[in-house]
Protein backbone atom coordinates (compact mmCIF):
# COMPACT_ATOMS: atom_id res chain seq x y z
CA UNK A 1 0.00 0.00 0.00
CA UNK A 2 0.88 3.23 -0.95
CA UNK A 3 -0.34 6.71 0.60
CA UNK A 4 0.70 9.97 -0.64
CA UNK A 5 0.04 12.99 1.77
CA UNK A 6 0.42 16.43 1.18
CA UNK A 7 0.17 19.88 3.40
CA UNK A 8 0.96 23.24 2.11
CA UNK A 9 2.98 26.08 3.26
CA UNK A 10 1.95 29.55 4.68
CA UNK A 11 2.52 33.22 3.86
CA UNK A 12 1.15 35.16 7.22
CA UNK A 13 0.61 38.65 6.88
CA UNK A 14 -0.12 40.01 10.33
CA UNK A 15 0.15 38.62 13.92
CA UNK A 16 3.03 36.55 13.97
CA UNK A 17 4.89 36.58 17.28
CA UNK A 18 2.08 36.75 19.23
CA UNK A 19 0.99 33.03 18.56
CA UNK A 20 4.63 32.39 19.88
CA UNK A 21 4.57 31.51 24.01
CA UNK A 22 4.62 32.54 27.05
CA UNK A 23 2.88 35.33 25.00
CA UNK A 24 0.27 33.60 23.49
CA UNK A 25 -0.75 31.44 26.44
CA UNK A 26 -0.50 33.98 28.82
CA UNK A 27 -2.74 36.88 26.53
CA UNK A 28 -3.57 35.31 23.57
CA UNK A 29 -2.84 35.51 19.62
CA UNK A 30 -4.48 36.47 16.68
CA UNK A 31 -2.42 35.83 13.29
CA UNK A 32 -3.73 36.69 9.88
CA UNK A 33 -2.30 34.39 6.94
CA UNK A 34 -2.81 32.50 3.43
CA UNK A 35 -1.64 28.51 3.08
CA UNK A 36 0.34 28.51 -0.22
CA UNK A 37 0.86 25.98 -2.92
CA UNK A 38 4.67 25.29 -1.86
CA UNK A 39 3.72 22.24 -0.29
CA UNK A 40 5.76 19.04 1.44
CA UNK A 41 5.03 15.43 0.03
CA UNK A 42 5.28 12.71 2.09
CA UNK A 43 5.06 8.98 0.49
CA UNK A 44 4.65 6.47 2.73
CA UNK A 45 4.79 2.81 1.70
CA UNK A 46 4.03 -0.33 4.52
CA UNK A 47 5.26 -3.10 2.86
CA UNK A 48 8.91 -3.00 3.65
CA UNK A 49 10.84 -5.09 6.38
CA UNK A 50 11.51 -2.44 8.46
CA UNK A 51 12.56 1.30 9.52
CA UNK A 52 15.94 2.26 8.69
CA UNK A 53 18.21 5.19 7.11
CA UNK A 54 17.86 3.95 3.90
CA UNK A 55 14.21 3.79 4.07
CA UNK A 56 13.59 7.29 4.95
CA UNK A 57 14.88 9.34 2.24
CA UNK A 58 14.23 13.13 2.03
CA UNK A 59 15.31 14.61 -0.84
CA UNK A 60 15.92 18.08 0.27
CA UNK A 61 14.70 17.48 4.10
CA UNK A 62 16.16 16.65 7.38
CA UNK A 63 16.43 13.06 8.13
CA UNK A 64 16.39 13.61 11.83
CA UNK A 65 13.92 15.69 12.08
CA UNK A 66 11.41 12.49 10.53
CA UNK A 67 13.03 10.08 11.88
CA UNK A 68 11.87 11.53 15.23
CA UNK A 69 8.29 12.37 14.24
CA UNK A 70 8.35 9.01 13.40
CA UNK A 71 9.06 7.61 16.83
CA UNK A 72 6.35 9.74 18.30
CA UNK A 73 3.69 6.82 17.01
CA UNK A 74 6.37 4.01 17.59
CA UNK A 75 6.29 2.83 13.62
CA UNK A 76 10.34 2.37 14.17
CA UNK A 77 9.88 -0.92 16.63
CA UNK A 78 6.10 -1.89 16.00
CA UNK A 79 4.75 -2.60 12.58
CA UNK A 80 1.58 -2.29 10.80
CA UNK A 81 -0.08 -4.87 9.73
CA UNK A 82 2.87 -7.37 10.36
CA UNK A 83 4.61 -4.23 7.65
CA UNK A 84 7.10 -1.57 8.36
CA UNK A 85 7.09 1.51 6.25
CA UNK A 86 9.46 2.83 3.96
CA UNK A 87 8.88 7.10 3.66
CA UNK A 88 9.85 9.45 1.15
CA UNK A 89 9.55 13.69 1.21
CA UNK A 90 9.89 16.20 -0.96
CA UNK A 91 8.97 20.25 -0.85
CA UNK A 92 8.60 22.35 -3.17
CA UNK A 93 10.75 25.63 -1.97
CA UNK A 94 13.29 26.29 0.32
CA UNK A 95 13.49 24.33 3.59
CA UNK A 96 14.32 26.87 6.49
CA UNK A 97 12.93 30.05 4.41
CA UNK A 98 9.78 31.27 6.71
CA UNK A 99 7.05 29.68 5.04
CA UNK A 100 6.94 26.93 7.86
CA UNK A 101 8.49 24.03 5.82
CA UNK A 102 8.81 22.00 9.13
CA UNK A 103 5.25 22.25 9.96
CA UNK A 104 4.34 21.45 7.03
CA UNK A 105 6.40 18.19 7.29
CA UNK A 106 5.16 17.46 10.32
CA UNK A 107 1.53 17.77 9.43
CA UNK A 108 2.00 15.96 6.00
CA UNK A 109 3.64 13.30 8.11
CA UNK A 110 0.61 12.42 10.61
CA UNK A 111 -1.60 12.65 7.87
CA UNK A 112 -0.23 9.93 6.08
CA UNK A 113 0.01 8.05 9.38
CA UNK A 114 -3.90 8.77 9.73
CA UNK A 115 -4.68 7.23 7.33
CA UNK A 116 -2.46 4.39 7.62
CA UNK A 117 -4.13 3.70 10.89
CA UNK A 118 -7.79 5.33 10.21
CA UNK A 119 -7.65 7.23 13.19
CA UNK A 120 -9.74 9.73 11.74
CA UNK A 121 -8.25 12.57 13.03
CA UNK A 122 -9.84 15.91 12.81
CA UNK A 123 -7.89 18.57 11.24
CA UNK A 124 -7.72 20.47 14.50
CA UNK A 125 -6.36 17.64 16.47
CA UNK A 126 -3.72 17.04 13.64
CA UNK A 127 -2.34 20.82 14.01
CA UNK A 128 -2.28 20.29 17.61
CA UNK A 129 -0.53 17.29 17.64
CA UNK A 130 2.20 18.93 15.52
CA UNK A 131 2.32 21.79 17.36
CA UNK A 132 3.12 19.32 19.96
CA UNK A 133 5.86 17.34 18.35
CA UNK A 134 8.23 20.29 17.17
CA UNK A 135 7.74 22.50 20.19
CA UNK A 136 6.92 20.63 23.14
CA UNK A 137 8.81 17.07 21.95
CA UNK A 138 11.24 18.41 19.80
CA UNK A 139 11.82 21.60 21.52
CA UNK A 140 12.23 23.91 18.46
CA UNK A 141 10.60 26.69 20.52
CA UNK A 142 8.24 28.57 17.58
CA UNK A 143 4.61 29.93 17.18
CA UNK A 144 1.15 27.86 16.79
CA UNK A 145 -0.10 29.17 13.65
CA UNK A 146 2.47 27.34 11.37
CA UNK A 147 0.53 24.09 11.94
CA UNK A 148 -2.81 25.39 11.32
CA UNK A 149 -2.50 27.21 8.28
CA UNK A 150 -0.86 23.91 6.97
CA UNK A 151 -3.66 21.37 7.80
CA UNK A 152 -6.78 23.86 6.90
CA UNK A 153 -5.37 25.49 4.20
CA UNK A 154 -7.34 28.68 2.58
CA UNK A 155 -7.00 32.57 4.31
CA UNK A 156 -7.49 32.45 7.99
CA UNK A 157 -7.42 34.17 10.52
CA UNK A 158 -6.61 31.98 13.81
CA UNK A 159 -7.06 33.19 17.19
CA UNK A 160 -5.36 31.61 19.70
CA UNK A 161 -6.60 31.00 23.06
CA UNK A 162 -5.07 31.94 26.72
CA UNK A 163 -3.90 28.93 28.28
CA UNK A 164 -4.48 26.82 24.86
CA UNK A 165 -2.83 25.50 21.84
CA UNK A 166 -6.09 24.99 20.01
CA UNK A 167 -6.55 27.49 17.63
CA UNK A 168 -9.81 28.64 16.11
CA UNK A 169 -9.84 29.37 12.06
CA UNK A 170 -11.87 32.38 10.54
CA UNK A 171 -11.95 31.53 7.58
CA UNK A 172 -11.53 34.78 4.45
CA UNK A 173 -13.84 34.77 1.79
CA UNK A 174 -13.31 33.29 -1.48
CA UNK A 175 -13.82 36.11 -3.08
CA UNK A 176 -11.06 37.58 -1.81
CA UNK A 177 -8.76 35.47 -2.16
CA UNK A 178 -7.73 36.65 -5.62
CA UNK A 179 -7.84 40.13 -5.41
CA UNK A 180 -5.48 39.64 -2.46
CA UNK A 181 -3.15 37.13 -4.20
CA UNK A 182 -3.40 39.41 -7.64
CA UNK A 183 -1.90 42.15 -5.17
CA UNK A 184 1.32 39.84 -3.90
CA UNK A 185 4.48 39.20 -5.01
CA UNK A 186 6.84 36.35 -3.45
CA UNK A 187 10.20 36.79 -3.55
CA UNK A 188 13.48 34.66 -1.86
CA UNK A 189 15.95 36.61 -0.82
CA UNK A 190 18.46 33.81 0.47
CA UNK A 191 19.94 33.02 3.63
CA UNK A 192 18.07 30.47 5.24
CA UNK A 193 17.88 30.17 8.95
CA UNK A 194 16.74 27.86 11.75
CA UNK A 195 13.87 30.14 13.14
CA UNK A 196 13.67 28.60 16.27
CA UNK A 197 16.69 29.49 17.83
CA UNK A 198 15.75 33.15 16.50
CA UNK A 199 12.73 32.40 18.16
CA UNK A 200 14.19 31.80 21.55
CA UNK A 201 14.42 35.44 22.31
CA UNK A 202 10.16 35.46 22.72
CA UNK A 203 11.23 32.68 25.71
CA UNK A 204 11.69 35.82 27.96
CA UNK A 205 8.73 38.22 27.65
CA UNK A 206 9.45 41.97 29.38
CA UNK A 207 7.45 44.61 29.30
CA UNK A 208 9.20 46.21 26.68
CA UNK A 209 8.83 43.20 24.59
CA UNK A 210 5.31 42.74 25.79
CA UNK A 211 3.87 45.87 24.97
CA UNK A 212 5.34 45.63 21.13
CA UNK A 213 3.62 42.23 21.07
CA UNK A 214 -0.04 43.68 22.11
CA UNK A 215 0.36 46.78 19.33
CA UNK A 216 1.62 43.94 16.67
CA UNK A 217 -1.70 42.06 17.34
CA UNK A 218 -3.54 45.37 17.81
CA UNK A 219 -2.56 45.88 14.14
CA UNK A 220 -3.62 42.38 13.37
CA UNK A 221 -7.06 42.64 14.65
CA UNK A 222 -7.17 45.79 12.56
CA UNK A 223 -6.34 44.38 9.82
CA UNK A 224 -9.21 42.18 9.79
CA UNK A 225 -12.15 43.74 8.24
CA UNK A 226 -10.00 45.52 5.66
CA UNK A 227 -8.29 41.88 4.47
CA UNK A 228 -11.81 40.33 4.60
CA UNK A 229 -13.32 42.84 1.92
CA UNK A 230 -10.35 43.31 -0.07
CA UNK A 231 -8.72 46.79 0.48
CA UNK A 232 -5.59 46.76 -0.42
CA UNK A 233 -4.75 49.78 0.73
CA UNK A 234 -5.59 49.69 4.31
CA UNK A 235 -3.75 46.40 4.49
CA UNK A 236 -0.38 47.86 3.16
CA UNK A 237 -0.43 50.88 5.55
CA UNK A 238 -1.15 47.97 8.62
CA UNK A 239 1.87 46.03 7.05
CA UNK A 240 3.92 49.11 7.18
CA UNK A 241 3.16 49.34 10.98
CA UNK A 242 3.08 45.82 11.88
CA UNK A 243 6.91 45.27 9.90
CA UNK A 244 8.54 48.15 12.13
CA UNK A 245 7.24 46.85 15.53
CA UNK A 246 8.17 43.54 14.07
CA UNK A 247 11.86 44.37 13.50
CA UNK A 248 11.84 45.97 17.12
CA UNK A 249 10.33 42.85 18.96
CA UNK A 250 12.99 40.55 17.42
CA UNK A 251 16.23 39.93 15.58
CA UNK A 252 14.51 39.81 12.82
CA UNK A 253 15.86 42.09 10.04
CA UNK A 254 20.00 42.28 8.88
CA UNK A 255 21.77 44.37 6.35
CA UNK A 256 20.47 41.38 3.77
CA UNK A 257 16.73 42.53 4.70
CA UNK A 258 17.23 45.77 4.24
CA UNK A 259 18.54 45.93 1.18
CA UNK A 260 15.71 43.68 -0.50
CA UNK A 261 12.88 45.44 1.40
CA UNK A 262 13.88 48.72 -0.25
CA UNK A 263 14.99 47.18 -3.20
CA UNK A 264 10.85 46.31 -3.37
CA UNK A 265 10.27 49.67 -2.49
CA UNK A 266 12.19 51.40 -4.96
CA UNK A 267 10.36 49.04 -7.90
CA UNK A 268 6.96 50.17 -6.77
CA UNK A 269 6.06 47.95 -4.08
CA UNK A 270 3.03 49.62 -1.89
CA UNK A 271 4.33 47.23 1.28
CA UNK A 272 6.41 44.33 2.07
CA UNK A 273 7.60 42.01 5.05
CA UNK A 274 10.00 39.00 5.36
CA UNK A 275 8.10 35.93 6.34
CA UNK A 276 8.79 34.01 9.08
CA UNK A 277 11.54 34.51 12.11
CA UNK A 278 13.77 36.56 10.10
CA UNK A 279 17.15 37.60 8.87
CA UNK A 280 16.82 35.50 5.49
CA UNK A 281 14.64 33.52 3.19
CA UNK A 282 11.02 34.94 1.77
CA UNK A 283 9.79 38.13 1.69
CA UNK A 284 6.47 38.96 0.10
CA UNK A 285 5.62 42.18 -1.48
CA UNK A 286 2.24 44.19 -2.08
CA UNK A 287 2.08 46.27 -5.03
CA UNK A 288 -0.76 47.65 -7.44
CA UNK A 289 -2.24 44.44 -9.31
CA UNK A 290 -2.35 46.30 -12.43
CA UNK A 291 1.37 46.54 -12.49
CA UNK A 292 2.35 43.65 -11.00
CA UNK A 293 4.15 42.40 -14.51
CA UNK A 294 6.34 45.24 -14.35
CA UNK A 295 7.29 45.11 -10.46
CA UNK A 296 8.01 41.68 -10.89
CA UNK A 297 9.99 42.59 -13.87
CA UNK A 298 12.10 45.31 -12.08
CA UNK A 299 12.65 43.09 -9.47
CA UNK A 300 13.96 40.45 -11.23
CA UNK A 301 16.34 43.13 -13.11
CA UNK A 302 17.70 43.81 -9.47
CA UNK A 303 18.37 39.89 -8.88
CA UNK A 304 15.54 39.03 -6.83
CA UNK A 305 14.43 35.73 -7.53
CA UNK A 306 10.66 35.88 -8.12
CA UNK A 307 8.73 32.60 -6.77
CA UNK A 308 5.50 31.90 -8.62
CA UNK A 309 2.52 30.90 -6.30
CA UNK A 310 -1.26 30.91 -5.38
CA UNK A 311 -3.26 29.78 -2.67
CA UNK A 312 -3.92 26.42 -1.38
CA UNK A 313 -7.66 26.04 -0.89
CA UNK A 314 -7.59 22.24 0.21
CA UNK A 315 -4.99 22.41 3.22
CA UNK A 316 -4.11 18.66 4.36
CA UNK A 317 -4.91 16.02 1.73
CA UNK A 318 -4.13 12.60 1.69
CA UNK A 319 -5.25 9.63 -0.29
CA UNK A 320 -4.49 5.88 -0.94
CA UNK A 321 -2.89 5.23 -4.53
Amino acid sequence: MKIVSVAPTRISLFGGGTDVDPYAGLYGGLCVNFSINLRTTIILFSEYDKIDKKNITPENGDLKFIEKIVKEFNLNVHSINNNSIRIQSFFDGIIGAGLGSSASCTVALIGAINKLRDTNFTKDVIAQLAYNIEVNKMKKHGGKQDQYACTYGNGNIFRFCKKRETGTPHFIPLKIHYKILDSMALFYIGHPRKSSEIQNNFKELDNKKKETLDKIKEIAIESIVPIRTGKIDTVTDLMEQSWKLKKKSNAISNQLVETAYNTGIECGALAGKLLGAGQGGYMIFFCNRFKKKEFIEKMTKRHMKHIDFSIDHNGLETRII
